[in-house]
């Protein structure tokens, strides 16, 4: 939808045009603020239903309840991370409360558009198959619905392929040797050779993921922005440290631990009941850092979680884009579960690199 665009109410409406300009609106404002090229002029309607129904039920005190939310937040933090910009826009025009599951509704009702206006880092597959040109198109097909949204897959010939910027091979034929991995698979493409496919996919998934962090690593993580403390009570707390600490180096202005531990209580930032990447509700950091707080016995979070490894990142506004990349990043990092272990117990600012970074 073009920024100046004013909605068209459809004839049968049950909604007033001016709710569903307002709605509109809001989805403009949030996916302005991170930078998403969306058109969602299809979806408004559907989704100004939606929001009509969420103030009703919070009017009623009767909010709905979304049992998945813990796994929205883990999968597509991103995409949550919006739906939760989204949610306070609603909550302060209509002076509602909107709680975890309302805003894990709106993830979902959003989370096709946003996926799709992300830009991902995209792994290049050529598809070599000369020997059995009866079967050539079917076996591309078959290779474009089993691999994953991340993989371009392009199909020519081997003289194609020598001018071709590619990372891997999928091939039917018995080809000389490439710089890149090569795999070699039957005209039937079986169970076996889809889990070799697979099987090399993960790793230069895993090593394109290392290459990212640690290129992240040294832009935003300084040893300075690094505590190791066992001495705070609650969350609040450590938000206060750590957001003032940002203030102290210059890197975030005085509003900036208001807008961390606004943002805290419009939804908790723990992920996996094991850590928290807290961050301001207002990209508009002087500079975009990441400080990382490590408590050994843990800190209570929530009510259920403790919570050992703590990374507030500030946002420079020019920067906006460059927060999903870091976000989502450290989010895939800390999802393991090897290694969320061994950096919970680090007593270094090294070894915590060390460990971020090394490839598993």
């Amino acid at each position: 939808m073009k920024p100046n665009d004013t909605v068209t109410n459809p004839i049968d409406s049950l909604l007033d045009t001016d709710f569903i300009q307002n709605i509109h609106n809001i989805l403009k404002s949030a996916f302005r603020h991170y930078m998403l090229d969306i058109d969602f002029s299809d979806n408004i309607y559907s989704f100004s239903m939606h929001v009509d129904g969420l103030i009703k039920r919070s009017k009623a005190m009767q909010p709905a309840y979304n049992y998945a939310v813990r796994s929205l937040k883990s999968d597509h933090p991103f995409i949550y991370e919006v739906a939760v910009y989204i949610a306070n826009n609603i909550k302060k025009a209509y002076n509602i409360q909107i709680n975890d599951s309302e805003i894990g509704f709106i993830c979902i009702y959003i989370g096709s558009l946003v996926e799709n206006a992300i830009y991902r880092t995209q792994i290049y597959c050529f598809f070599l198959c000369e020997n059995y040109h009866q079967v050539k198109q079917y076996l591309y097909n078959k290779l474009r619905k089993i691999l994953p949204d991340t993989i371009q897959l392009i199909q020519g010939t081997f003289e194609n392929l020598q001018n071709q910027s590619v990372d891997l091979v999928i091939t039917t034929d018995n080809i000389v040797h490439l710089p890149i991995p090569v795999i070699e698979v039957s005209p039937f493409l079986t169970l076996a050779d889809i889990d070799k496919i697979n099987k090399v996919i993960s790793n230069l998934t895993g090593l394109y993921t290392s290459m990212k962090a640690s290129t992240l690593f040294f832009e935003f993580f300084q040893s300075d922005l690094f505590y190791i403390c066992d001495d705070f009570q609650d969350k609040y707390e450590i938000l206060d440290f750590l957001a003032k600490e940002m203030v102290h180096h210059k890197i975030a202005d005085t509003n900036f631990p208001d807008s961390v531990k606004n943002r805290e209580q419009l939804s908790s930032t723990c992920f996996s009941g094991k850590y928290a990447i807290p961050h301001a509700i207002e990209l508009n950091a002087n500079k975009t850092m990441v400080s990382v707080l490590i408590s050994h016995k843990g800190i209570h979070w929530d009510q259920e979680n403790i919570v050992n490894i703590v990374l507030m990142i500030s946002v420079r506004r020019e920067d906006r884009k460059r927060f999903i990349e870091l976000y989502e990043s450290m989010i895939q990092i800390l999802e393991n579960p090897y290694k969320l272990s061994r950096l919970t117990n680090v007593n270094s600012f090294d070894e915590f690199k060390t460990i971020l970074l090394q490839q598993i």
